[in-house]
């Protein structure tokens, strides 16, 4: 992810992954949707920054079948 938009994620796992990694699934299993727990902006954004690849990017694309 392109972090000069959120400093905020730079020097995280998100903060570090290539934007086209996020748009074709293949980030290491960052989830297609967001936790339903979240309802603020600052806990998505604390979300995102303590989120970790379950898998090494770009070795597996996720598919919603919603």
């Amino acid at each position: 992810m392109d972090s000069l938009f959120l400093l905020y994620l730079k020097n995280s796992a998100i903060g570090s992954t290539k934007l086209i990694s996020l748009g074709t699934y293949s980030a290491g299993g960052f989830p297609l949707q967001a936790p339903e727990e979240i309802e603020s902006n600052k806990e998505r954004l604390q979300y995102y920054k303590s989120w970790q690849p379950k898998f090494s990017i770009n070795s597996a694309h996720l598919y919603s079948c919603r």
